[in-house]
């Protein structure tokens, strides 16, 4: 009889008829999404910190060639490189840190 979204909407057993429900929050960090009718998770500054810190890691992964070589050939590695991995190192005492950043730019 219709359509019937057992997100959003439930049958009163004492009318059959089908009434706008909104489900219980599943957690403090869940918004009621109107348009869509579904809750939708909020992330914290820790969940956008911890995505940073990935990113800001693999980063640093990426270039661990430069130091790799300039061990290999008994040299100090380029001060362009080093001052990049710190400004990666940096990036949460940036006082918009986690959900503002300004990423540094690698070296050419």
């Amino acid at each position: 009889m219709g359509e019937f979204d057992h997100l959003s909407q439930k049958v009163d057993m004492t009318t059959g008829e089908v009434i706008d429900y909104i489900p219980p929050q599943p957690s403090v960090n869940h918004a009621w999404n109107s348009k869509t009718k579904r809750w939708l998770y909020v992330k914290t500054d820790g969940d956008i910190a911890a995505e940073v810190r990935a990113q800001r890691d693999q980063l640093i992964t990426a270039c661990d060639w430069v130091s790799v070589r300039a061990i290999d050939n008994g040299a100090p590695a380029p001060a362009a490189w080093l001052a990049y991995r710190s400004a990666l190192r940096d990036i949460t005492k940036q006082s918009g840190f986690p959900r503002t950043i300004t990423w540094p730019a690698a070296p050419n």
